[in-house]
């Protein structure tokens, strides 16, 4: 907030006071190790503006004359506005995540209203209320990550070890981050898997185990990720008559949203189920 000539023959304690331990701590740091320090955020106020709060990220790097480190160069940029508008915005995705949530708990409350009045199909209803709970869960995650990306393994956990324990599934597979859309379609599939597992297959019996894999892999077709469901020590199971109307949900979100393959087969030790997707397709750098 002042003339450049104003800075010359100053120090930085003198031009803005407000950042000064934390910036000569800074100074003080690459004089002695000689190394640059980028990125470091500086908050505080100027003497022009005492009352406003300013943020700058900025680079501090070591400035040489023959071999010897004599001074430091600084270099500011103000991101006051970006960093406000950041704040601004996680502000409405805890909203929205509150309203969502609300809403859902409302579908939720009408479900068990319809329940408790039905003489058939209850089962429905109870089916239909854990999707939704399972929906709001990976919203959740969704919101904490601000919609961007979430983790494949943490989009499984939440549908899986968290419900039936890490004794019982078993989980192996790089760290891969992937869209907001495949992290709906994948955990919505992942809730169907697990819940057919816990009433026909290997979660129905005590020593039943479950175990998620998932790679990248490079074929003829590009850049693809693997994720391979496979069920052992469950009662002995045999391919269905028709497809249920999990089985047609999870076909119709990963093929259908997801643009994937999907293959299932019922060997007598338990389901092994395969997803095919697009790598570049369903994941976030």
């Amino acid at each position: 907030g002042i003339p450049v000539e104003a800075h010359y023959g100053k120090t930085i304690r003198e031009i803005i006071p407000d950042v000064a331990d934390h910036t000569e701590a800074l100074v003080k740091q690459v004089f002695e190790t000689e190394e640059p320090v980028f990125g470091e955020r500086v908050t505080g106020s100027t003497r022009i503006e005492p009352e406003k709060v300013h943020v700058w990220e900025s680079d501090w790097v070591p400035f040489y004359d023959n071999g010897e480190c004599v001074a430091v160069a600084v270099n500011a940029r103000e991101i006051t506005e970006q960093v406000e508008t950041a704040a601004n915005l996680r502000q409405i995705m805890n909203e929205l995540e509150h309203r969502v949530k609300n809403m859902l708990s409302n579908v939720n409350a009408l479900i068990n209203r319809a329940a408790r009045e039905a003489t058939t199909d209850t089962k429905v209803f109870e089916t239909l209320v854990k999707r939704v709970q399972g929906l709001s869960q990976t919203h959740s995650l969704l919101t904490a990550e601000e919609w961007s990306s979430a983790e494949l393994r943490q989009v499984i956990e939440l549908e899986t070890v968290q419900v039936y324990g890490a004794d019982r599934v078993n989980l192996s597979g790089p760290a891969i981050r992937i869209t907001s859309e495949a992290t709906l379609a994948l955990g919505m599939a992942f809730h169907e898997l697990a819940t057919n597992a816990a009433k026909y297959g290997a979660l129905s019996e005590s020593k039943g185990e479950v175990t998620v894999s998932w790679s990248r892999i490079t074929d003829a077709d590009g850049d693809r990720l693997v994720i391979t469901w496979t069920e052992r020590g469950g009662p002995e199971i045999t391919a269905p008559e028709r497809a249920g109307f999990g089985t047609r949900l999870i076909a119709s979100t990963l093929e259908g949203s997801l643009n994937g393959r999907i293959s299932q087969t019922w060997e007598p030790e338990g389901l092994k189920f395969v997803v095919n997707l697009d790598f570049d397709l369903v994941t976030s750098d």
